[in-house]
């Protein structure tokens, strides 16, 4: 039986080095949470159900500044989707990002530079009243959201689509 994360990568017939991608293990929801995968590469994110299945998928045009602030703003992004979705009265919210400073500045708002102070009170204050948290993963951990910013790359508009399933 072969390792999946051991398997050679093949190209119009031509073997090349095996693709070795870390291991990273998926711990699934709970009933009754999302989850927003966000890339501030390309200010775009993906919210996902418990059980999986996409809900929003954005991707928004912008001109690059600093990782940070891009970063930031695809969380703000990301939360007034989720506050004016219909399922902000219902579920609890996590965002992942792989911005350690943004995570900590949404964990301890009292350390954020004062050049990013505005708009991280705004997004707080913004989700007050609502479950949410934002959390750091690894690059490796963001899948969804980091192929949607490969995909991205390329493009000079941005696009949202919402299922109501």
């Amino acid at each position: 039986m072969s390792n999946i994360h051991n398997l050679p990568l093949v190209l119009k017939g031509v073997s090349v080095e095996p693709l070795r991608l870390p291991l990273v293990y998926w711990i699934p929801l709970i009933s009754g949470s999302l989850k927003f995968n966000v890339n501030g590469a390309v200010l775009g994110g993906i919210l996902i159900e418990h059980v999986g299945q996409s809900l929003i998928i954005f991707s928004k045009s912008t001109v690059f500044v600093d990782g940070p602030t891009t970063e930031l703003l695809t969380v703000k992004e990301a939360l007034n989707l989720f506050i004016y979705s219909r399922c902000a009265n219902s579920h609890s919210l996590y965002i992942e990002s792989n911005c350690s400073n943004v995570v900590s500045w949404f964990q301890r708002p009292r350390s954020t530079p004062s050049s990013f102070k505005q708009s991280i009170d705004s997004c707080i204050s913004t989700c007050a009243g609502c479950d949410r948290s934002v959390v750091l993963v690894p690059r490796e951990c963001n899948g969804c959201a980091d192929i949607l910013a490969k995909r991205r790359i390329n493009r000079h508009i941005g696009f949202e689509s919402i299922w109501h399933g």
